[in-house]
């Protein structure tokens, strides 16, 4: 009788706590649902915007959003992710700026080869080699054989130790304020060693 009765008092109580407890653990997985679809449709808008994206008439960005990154180089926050920037010069001589991380390999090969609407890359000049910058250099290669790779004499170290490529006879080896020449866009490279790593350059 006394179970009865106590059973009686407290199952009031244990609804109320067992809906509350039900309808928190569904809120929590409607928000979290809505915003991966959220990160999911922003992801396809921006992929299609990419495509799109003109610097001018001929600097066109082939760059990735990574939308899953939290952390930029391990330790800092990053809530909105992070992009992982290319561009093409196109002239009489075409130049591919940079490659992407290796989880985007497909996705950059797809914006590259929309850009270049059939003509072929003549360069790809390498200006940093941590794997963000040039984790596709061997893959981009793979589908255009015939680019020469522009880079300084410590990246070429490097490409050939991530890569094991010689590029014998595909290379350019540039100095330290040295400048290649794409037509009417005349490239001029800048060492920064230890801006970051001891290879890093940057091209104007």
């Amino acid at each position: 009788m006394l179970i009865l009765i106590m059973t009686f008092i407290y199952f009031p109580f244990f609804v109320v706590f067992a809906t509350e407890l039900l309808w928190r653990i569904c809120y929590i997985f409607i928000k979290v649902k809505n915003k991966q679809n959220s990160h999911s449709h922003k992801s396809t808008i921006e992929r299609k915007e990419v495509l799109l994206m003109k610097i001018t008439d001929t600097i066109k960005y082939v760059g990735v959003n990574d939308h899953k990154v939290d952390l930029f180089e391990g330790q800092y926050p990053v809530a909105n992710g992070m992009a992982y920037n290319s561009y093409v010069i196109l002239d009489e001589k075409i130049a591919v700026m940079d490659t992407v991380d290796a989880n985007f390999t497909h996705e950059w090969l797809d914006n590259l080869e929309q850009v270049l609407d059939g003509r072929k890359p003549d360069y790809l000049i390498v200006q940093h080699m941590e794997p963000d910058h040039a984790a596709n250099v061997a893959n981009f290669l793979k589908v255009y054989p015939d680019t020469t790779v522009v880079a300084n004499v410590k990246t070429f170290q490097m490409i050939y130790n991530f890569f094991g490529l010689t590029l014998e006879g595909q290379k350019l080896e540039v100095t330290n304020g040295g400048t290649l020449s794409l037509g009417n866009h005349q490239l001029t490279f800048v060492f920064a060693p230890m801006v970051h790593w001891p290879e890093v350059m940057v091209t104007y």
